[in-house]
């Protein structure tokens, strides 16, 4: 799948496809690479995947550092690249790094891979990164406080990732405490932070059924995202999408239907004219979105227009599995278990149903497999929707 880049970023791309293709053959062509990316390491935006393995494999340190930095911070093009450059540079840290430094490079470390679909792998970093940050904020907590609470934010989610949700919980409630407090000093630089962590928080507390609490978090999430767009809409409004999509989830587990649909409604809006410009960045977000707005519609008999939204969802994410069914046959999953429970509850559609629903229940019988407390839920309602499709059948 490739990004909308633009008929400005275009030329940029094709030099970079040009300039890698030579340099893999003559070592001048890789030194010109490496210079203009040292001179310009925003250029790596518009990269394609082997470019950034050129960097991997043979780009100096400070090179892959500056490279790394300008990297999207996600991309589906660049899942598997990214992910060998954060561990590069986390492997090629000298002996005299402080530990600062190490415990940054983990947290991204973490994040990349938990972009690949590596959850252990991204929990071990993780939890790395928050003893170091821990040390840290015992000696200078003004320092590092910032940091830990950012990393205990990821660490939740790595946490949850791997259905350890109590935990999770734990971590990023902290995360917000953090926060809290430092966005009462300092509300410019720490907004941002405290809702995210807020947002993360009313996910787990989702998943564990505490659906009130969740909502408590999730209000003040948008309500602070809502702020900060309305200052600077660019920086802002993926982070808002977000925060809709999640509130529209809670929302509909309280039976709130309307209002559900209204925050899915707004988080697909912006995600759409978001993936039409860069839709290696955005097109996973808006496909969850879909999953969530389809089911939303359904709720409130708009059958048809649930029928198209799932659809939508469904193409997108068979499109993203092709690539990398590891990061994304989870959400696959998903999709194909809406499309098909809202086809069996509006009695339309029936055989597409079937087949969606038993592939959903083969792809959360393979991931169960793996992460039985995870998608032990999501299995069972995949099996009850194929069940009710045959009955109706």
């Amino acid at each position: 799948m490739t990004a909308s880049t633009g008929a400005a970023a275009l030329p940029a791309r094709r030099c970079l496809i040009v300039l890698t293709v030579a340099a893999s053959r003559h070592p001048v062509a890789a030194t010109a690479l490496f210079a203009l990316l040292r001179r310009r390491p925003a250029l790596v935006a518009h990269a394609t995947a082997p470019t950034v393995q050129m960097v991997v494999d043979q780009a100096p340190d400070e090179v892959a550092a500056a490279v790394y930095s300008a990297l999207p911070g996600y991309s589906t093009d660049l899942l598997w690249a990214a992910t060998a450059l954060a561990r590069r540079l986390y492997d090629t840290l000298p002996a005299t790094a402080g530990a600062a430094q190490q415990a940054h490079r983990l947290d991204h470390l973490s994040l990349r891979l938990s972009a690949l679909g590596r959850r252990e792998d991204a929990l071990a970093a993780s939890t790395q990164a928050v003893g170091i940050y821990r040390r840290l904020v015992a000696t200078d907590p003004a320092a590092f406080e910032p940091d830990l609470a950012r990393t205990l934010t990821n660490f939740g989610i790595r946490l949850s990732a791997l259905g350890r949700w109590e935990d999770a919980v734990m971590a990023t409630t902290e995360a917000v405490e953090v926060n809290r407090r430092l966005a009462a000093t300092n509300r410019t630089a720490f907004e941002p932070d405290l809702a995210g962590s807020l947002n993360n928080l009313s996910v787990m507390l989702s998943d564990l059924g505490l659906q009130r609490d969740a909502l408590t978090a999730s209000t003040q999430a948008v309500e602070i995202r809502r702020r900060l767009v309305a200052g600077n809409r660019t920086a802002f409004e993926p982070e808002f999408a977000m925060a809709l999509n999640n509130l529209s989830v809670v929302l509909s587990n309280l039976g709130q239907r309307q209002d559900a649909l209204a925050a899915s409604t707004q988080s697909v809006e912006i995600y759409r004219r978001l993936a039409a410009t860069t839709a290696t960045t955005f097109e996973p977000d808006l496909a969850r979105a879909l999953t969530n707005l389809g089911a939303d519609l359904a709720d409130l008999g708009r059958l048809p227009d649930a029928l198209t939204t799932t659809r939508q969802a469904v193409e997108i994410r068979r499109q993203l599995d092709a690539a990398n069914p590891a990061a994304f046959e989870p959400d696959l999953a998903r999709a194909l278990w809406v499309f098909a429970r809202v086809r069996s509850t509006g009695q339309v559609e029936l055989p597409q149903a079937l087949t969606a629903g038993q592939q959903s229940v083969a792809h959360f019988e393979r991931l169960f497999q793996q992460w039985p407390r995870v998608f032990a839920g999501d299995l069972r309602g995949a099996r009850a929707t194929v069940a009710d499709v045959l009955k109706r059948s």
